[in-house]
């Protein structure tokens, strides 16, 4: 199973990858933004 050689085909830089990340800082960034605000975290120390 390993001996199998695996074809590169490069990075994908398609639309999918670019909804993925958006997808991904849409739930990173109010969470972020929810822990600062409710439990009154110095923004620079938890950002840096």
């Amino acid at each position: 199973m390993l001996d199998q050689a695996v074809p590169f085909s490069g990075n994908r830089f398609d639309h999918m990858e670019w909804a993925g990340a958006f997808g991904d800082l849409g739930t990173l960034i109010p969470f972020t933004v929810a822990y600062i605000t409710l439990l009154k975290v110095a923004p620079s120390g938890f950002c840096s």
